[in-house]
């Protein structure tokens, strides 16, 4: 990987923010309990940032430990350096030279960890999520740019090039072989990766408590948040983009959110989503028959991949549809998952599975609770 930043803490702004735990750190929705008491109250943090991954990447801390402050942006470093090997927009990454070649040998352990996590959870989703969805990707972005979309027999050669089967891993040799056409893309877990690669490196410096976001979309947080059982996310409501639907109160563990309610296109007069199928080629359209507007996933810190886990399944679950969405999540306790369909009479319907009724709160008055 590339050598950290040289001005590395002229980026560290360590500036005390009042309630900055809450203020929108996830841009998507989740649901909550019947008419529960309001949510605790954020306390002062200390929060520093830096732009990664086309995206801002920060790091809150109860306040009171200098130290902290810089180990958190040695954290946010290791962020940095991960783009570097993980970009597909960079050519001279390593994973830019593994899809231009087509194979590579002793790949970096870090990367090679985390392609043999990818293949494992696009495993369990039947595809739905996949980190061979360069092609796909390519493909699409050429078609928008020249205000078209896919044809059917395009789009079915693009997904075929997203099978899994396509991606060979060798552990004792750390190699990596790629079928003929097939592209990695790590977009859909590589921001968790980073949360988790920072979140390790906070906890070998034994900094306890910390809440860590990637682009508002990716948090992971770690212990309390001053007497808190944890750090207060505020959750957007996907329909009313400018309004908050409540709040999740999370410890120990990493959530992701995924929607098409901010990143769409039109054509034709025809909404078309930016999260694809890998299955099919095509946009995951929220209209069809079990179609879902938002997403928030949960996975836990204990296995170390907590944050890539939630990423990579909040790309999933939208991409199943609420059916198999909610059969995934009943057959996978350890995974947890709040699925927003489309609104009906001005509520929107959510489903909750594995959440902590306690954690979640909510206006009732804005969700249709459906178990």
């Amino acid at each position: 990987m590339p050598s950290p930043t040289p001005n590395r803490r002229a980026f560290l702004t360590g500036v005390a923010a009042r309630d900055v735990a809450v203020d929108a750190l996830a841009d998507a929705v989740a649901g909550g309990v019947d008419a529960a008491p309001p949510p605790p109250a954020a306390g002062s943090s200390v929060r520093i940032s830096q732009r990664s991954m086309a995206c801002e990447f920060a790091c809150a801390l109860n306040p009171g430990d200098r130290s902290a402050v810089m180990h958190a942006g040695d954290a946010l470093a290791i962020v940095h350096e991960l783009e570097g090997q993980l970009s597909v927009y960079r050519p001279d990454s390593e994973v830019s030279r593994l899809n231009d070649a087509g194979a590579a040998d002793d790949v970096e352990p870090g990367l090679f960890e985390l392609l043999t996590r990818a293949k494992e959870l696009a495993e369990r989703t039947d595809g739905a999520f996949t980190p061979l969805a360069g092609s796909l990707v390519a493909a699409w972005r050429a078609a928008r740019a020249e205000n078209r979309i896919l044809d059917e027999a395009d789009a079915a050669r693009a997904a075929e090039r997203c099978g899994t089967d396509r991606l060979s891993l060798h552990p004792e040799t750390r190699s990596v072989r790629l079928g003929e056409g097939s592209r990695i893309d790590l977009g859909g877990i590589g921001k968790g990766y980073a949360l988790d690669r920072a979140a390790a490196h906070l906890i070998e410096q034994e900094v306890s408590a910390f809440l860590l976001h990637g682009g508002r979309s990716s948090v992971l947080a770690r212990g309390p948040h001053h007497e808190s059982d944890g750090w207060p996310i505020g959750l957007g409501d996907p329909h009313r983009t400018t309004r908050r639907l409540g709040t999740v109160v999370l410890q120990d563990r990493a959530m992701a959110t995924s929607g098409s309610n901010v990143q769409f296109y039109r054509h034709q007069g025809r909404r078309l989503g930016h999260l694809l199928d890998p299955r099919t080629g095509w946009p995951a359209d929220p209209d069809r028959p079990g179609g879902l507007l938002s997403v928030v996933a949960f996975a836990p810190l204990s296995s170390g991949t907590g944050a890539a886990d939630a990423d990579a399944l909040a790309t999933a679950l939208f991409v199943l549809g609420l059916p198999a969405a909610t059969a995934f999540l009943d057959a996978n306790p350890a995974f947890g998952g709040i699925l927003v369909a489309p609104p009906k009479g001005g509520l929107l319907p959510v489903t909750i599975r594995n959440v902590d009724p306690g954690s979640l709160f909510l206006d009732p008055a804005a969700v249709l609770r459906v178990d």
